[in-house]
């Protein structure tokens, strides 16, 4: 369906014979920019934003997790790997924002269900 094409999927990691799941939602990613991090350090400051925002992500299924246990999860990706989920997360991360703020780019079909009766109005 195309409500399922819109909800981005998690990213699901198999570690020591446990599945980890990995993304973000409102709240995930609003504890990630509690730390004072934006989404862009993660590439151009990994050394303090990577940790926290692999952290965030993996909270969403797992709330009782570790950052260390989530770094030691994301270390253990191959090398070729690690910059796919990078970025898979990131795009995770900006779909929980326009979840929150808007998508002026969204197609007919996702108007909610409530109506703004004097949008026209000055």
């Amino acid at each position: 369906s195309q409500e399922e094409n819109k909800m981005a999927k998690a990213l699901t990691i198999s570690y020591n014979g446990k599945t980890y799941k990995a993304e973000f939602d409102r709240a995930t990613a609003k504890a990630y920019a509690m730390t004072g991090n934006k989404p862009t350090d993660v590439f151009d400051n990994p050394f303090v934003a990577l940790a926290p925002f692999i952290h965030c992500a993996f909270k969403k299924h797992q709330p009782a997790i570790s950052e260390k246990k989530a770094m030691e999860i994301y270390d253990a990706l191959g090398q070729s790997k690690k910059q796919l989920f990078r970025e898979k997360l990131i795009n995770s991360y900006v779909d929980a924002i326009k979840d929150l703020v808007g998508d002026p780019e969204a197609t007919d079909g996702d108007e909610g269900n409530a109506i703004w009766e004097n949008e026209d109005e000055d």
